[in-house]
């Protein structure tokens, strides 16, 4: 794989496997970037769609979900960005997950209170 990352970055001109979106299980971020697309972080996206914001100003308790929750899920994954904005009202957030992973801990410190 380290061989074909390589020469797949030669050919667009840029270190393919280190771009964010690319890594482990993001294979379809590193097909995409070979065919010109602008990756962007998923929360980005997803809140131009459900106005977590406003949804926040309603809300005594926060819920989030996440298929496997680790030491990854702080760096881009939806259910950190959720918790950042819940914590700038003070409001609790719980995370629901599929799995629990390596070093889950430190979402303590990106706001989710507690999760299972």
């Amino acid at each position: 794989m380290d061989r074909f990352a390589a020469i797949c970055s030669r050919q667009v001109g840029r270190e393919i496997s280190l771009a964010p979106g690319s890594g482990a299980s993001g294979g379809l971020g590193a097909g995409l970037i070979l065919i010109g697309a602008e990756l962007h972080p998923r929360y980005d996206i997803i809140m131009q769609y459900l106005h977590i914001d406003q949804l926040l100003d309603d809300c005594d308790l926060v819920f989030t979900a996440e298929g496997g929750l680790d030491f990854q899920t702080p760096r881009g994954k939806l259910p950190a960005e959720v918790a950042r904005r819940a914590k700038k009202r003070d409001l609790p957030v719980v995370a629901l997950a599929g799995t629990i992973g390596r070093d889950a801990e430190v979402n303590y410190e990106i706001g989710i209170d507690a999760f299972a």
